[in-house]
């Protein structure tokens, strides 16, 4: 077996999985919650990324060498955003415009033909904006471009936040939610991209251990303030929210991200050894992307089942979508298509 087609194998293994999802959802089972969660997960590492090399290039310029294995993952994104078609075509099974109250704009808003028109243009702008800046800037730097593509995908992806995720039960109202979902894709993302590093980039990879650690301290921040805030305005239907993903394994992911969030600071002590240093940020990345895959799932599905717990259908659908998405990302033919734009450039 050459070397060459082992990546596109594994992307068509991952087709299985989803197959048998597909096909368990024909049955009768309810597979669609199981299939957002690790849909929103697969999406969050090129849109973490879009929002990561947008901040870096307004900020620090070509100077941060966080920037390439960012810049690596935002091709997956008009992949990922073709992965949301059975989202798109299967939004009613998920979202219910009448749950929402009959005197706001709710039902409106989440209404089949604005809720669908609103997502295509979400992926539309972000696989546009991830082509564009997959690839490096001429002389001279994009600061000014790559600003107002940040603001522009912080703003959409916020609507986004409450379009796909809060939506899923109508009875939380967070003004912050967007941000702790956009933490949680940087956080994704730039895990990802720590990876990448230390596999093809050793000495690059020890400039992650700062930022992973910010990340972390954020999202874990925006978790705490946003439970604070519910939990003590006591108001039944937002605590409901919590206490259907506090019931069933969501203590033990509470302690799960709680233990990754003292971790961290390890990959700041001065007195470990590069090698150690480069394992050490490699293990602390894959735990964050661990718990970010089991927050994708503790955010989605216990709006349908009432607690949170792990189904066949959710393991179906993360195995099936990661295994596909890093196949095509592995083939390198992605990469390729932003070679040749810059050369034709």
């Amino acid at each position: 077996m050459t070397r060459d087609r082992r990546p596109m194998l594994l992307a068509g293994a991952g087709v299985i999985p989803l197959l048998v999802l597909a096909v368990l959802g024909g049955a009768g089972m309810r597979v669609m919650p199981s299939y957002l969660a690790a849909w929103l997960f697969v999406l969050s590492v090129p849109l973490g990324a879009l929002l990561l090399v947008g901040l870096l290039e307004a900020f620090a310029g070509e100077a941060s060498p966080l920037l390439p294995p960012l810049r690596a993952l935002l091709p997956l994104m008009p992949v990922a955003a073709l992965l949301g078609l059975p989202v798109l075509l299967l939004s009613g099974t998920l979202y219910d415009p009448s749950a929402w109250p009959a005197a706001g704009i709710g039902r409106e808003w989440f209404a089949h033909t604005p809720f669908s028109l609103r997502m295509v243009v979400f992926l539309l702008i972000w696989s546009a904006l991830a082509l564009q800046f997959s690839v490096p800037p001429r002389l001279g730097g994009r600061r000014v471009a790559a600003g107002l593509g940040f603001g522009l995908t912080l703003v959409t992806g916020t609507l986004a936040a409450y379009d796909w995720v809060m939506a899923v039960e109508p009875g939380i109202a967070s003004s912050e939610f967007g941000l702790l979902v956009l933490a949680g894709a940087m956080l994704s993302a730039l895990s990802v991209a720590a990876l990448l590093a230390c596999l093809v980039d050793p000495p690059a990879s020890y400039g992650f251990a700062g930022p992973l650690l910010i990340l972390l301290a954020l999202w874990m921040f925006l978790h705490f303030s946003q439970f604070l805030v519910i939990w003590s305005a006591n108001e039944p239907h937002e605590a409901s929210w919590y206490l259907h993903r506090i019931d069933g394994l969501g203590a033990a992911c509470l302690w799960l991200a709680v233990l990754l969030l003292l971790a961290a600071p390890v990959l700041r002590l001065p007195a470990i050894r590069p090698a150690a240093r480069r394992r050490l940020i490699a293990a602390i990345a894959g735990l964050a992307l661990l718990v970010r895959l089991l927050e994708s799932f503790w955010l989605i599905t216990p709006s349908f089942r009432g607690h949170f717990t792990l189904s066949a259908a959710d393991l179906l659908a993360a195995a099936g979508l990661i295994a596909l998405v890093v196949g095509v990302h592995l083939a390198g033919w992605l990469p390729a298509l932003g070679r040749r734009r810059l050369v034709r450039a």
